[in-house]
């Protein structure tokens, strides 16, 4: 059954027009058995964006980790009070035995933050990757629980290791099996081989960094050097359309489906846990599940993302994965015009945000209308 988003086509082709403010777009919505897709503007140096490009989702990417460690907890494979420790025991020394997978899917494990570095770090060995994730320390004098501190890479790092450790299996493999082709995502990546490279590379996107006089774009992503890339934090590449059947997957569970996990270990990754807490990295107040934002106002996803929303956002907002239960909606969102995206705010970024929130807007209003979106505020 299709569905009518004439406000958000409309609000979006003005933006395309406005070219500072978006260079190219492409989205999914779903609602109340409904679907549709849509897709404007420019997605690579002489491609057009055709609802088909293959996108670099940054941190986009981390919900489907999360629900990767949450098959394993389906599986009877894991615990999440489960030590690290006693998954991986290279895990150990200055406090660390006491971090448990809860603490690391829901930024209360106090890593230290690290960056990937150099990309040589992808072509390690399994083991020697897995050694060097176990070298992370726990922040000077914090304890595991004590804070919540958003973690950019060294989580999801850590969350990868474990999955290869219970899986045997490289971590995209597991994914893949596990996620990716039950749920239909089939132009979904995480470290591409040669094959997959070579058959994507046409439909890779790029994102354009708008902060300059004009549009610059950022070729990195589509090298194969990024596509193969080990990142279980930033490598995921998917179309705005299999971002978007992800989420639907699990509202279908959470509505009483049968699905890739039940409903309670679902609820578990999802659901309200430690409520709305002061993050140290984002220094605002902010809502986790495990491995999701949520409560998606807080982070100004949109005015009308219900208490219940979850999903995660990247590269500034600009990429937009979400669903709201409340209100029987999914969305993925991926513009390509990046303005801002550091902790500090400025006028770009201000700029950004302000972008995002139109366009989600103006989805839940052409889903739901005005006058029931006045009846059921978020706040």
């Amino acid at each position: 059954m299709g569905l009518s988003i004439a406000g958000t086509t409309e609000l979006l082709e003005h933006l395309v027009e406005q070219r500072e403010l978006l260079v190219g777009c492409e989205g999914y919505v779903a609602h109340d058995g409904g679907e549709t897709s849509f897709a404007l503007g420019i997605g690579a140096p002489g491609k057009e964006c055709d609802g088909g490009t293959i996108w670099r989702l940054a941190c986009g990417g981390k919900p489907l980790v999360a629900i990767g460690v949450a098959c394993l907890v389906e599986d009877g494979m894991l615990d999440l009070e489960d030590a690290v420790s006693s998954i991986i025991p290279e895990f150990r020394g200055g406090n660390k035995e006491a971090i448990t997978v809860e603490n690391v899917l829901s930024h209360t494990a106090n890593l230290d933050p690290y960056h990937r570095g150099n990309p040589e770090f992808a072509k390690l060995s399994r083991e020697a990757r897995h050694e060097k994730v176990c070298s992370l320390v726990i922040r000077q004098g914090r304890l595991p629980g004590e804070r919540s501190d958003y973690s950019d890479y060294a989580a999801w790092h850590l969350l990868g290791c474990i999955i290869e450790q219970l899986s045997e299996q490289p971590f995209g493999d597991f994914l893949r099996e596990r996620l990716f082709q039950p749920l239909g995502m089939a132009d979904t990546f995480f470290s591409m081989t040669t094959g997959e490279y070579e058959q994507a590379a046409s439909r890779i996107g790029v994102f354009y960094d708008l902060r300059g006089h004009s549009p610059a774009p950022m070729l990195f992503d589509r090298t194969q050097l990024s596509c193969s890339l080990w990142d279980p934090a930033q490598g995921c590449y998917a179309t705005a359309a299999d971002l978007g059947r992800f989420y639907l997957g699990l509202l279908r569970i959470q509505q009483g489906n049968a699905g890739i996990l039940s409903q309670d270990v679902l609820q578990r990754f999802v659901g309200r846990g430690r409520g709305v807490m002061w993050d140290h990295t984002f220094r605002r107040n902010c809502e986790f599940g495990l491995g999701f934002m949520r409560n998606l106002s807080l982070f100004e996803a949109g005015s009308w993302c219900s208490r219940e929303s979850y999903g995660h956002l990247a590269f500034g907002g600009m990429i937009v994965g979400f669903c709201d239960p409340v209100h029987d909606l999914v969305v993925s969102l991926v513009v390509n015009g990046l303005l801002d995206w550091s902790a500090q705010a400025t006028p770009r970024s201000e700029s950004a945000v302000r972008r995002r929130i139109r366009i989600v807007d103006a989805i839940y209003e052409d889903v739901l209308g005005p006058d029931l979106l006045r009846r059921q505020p978020s706040r």
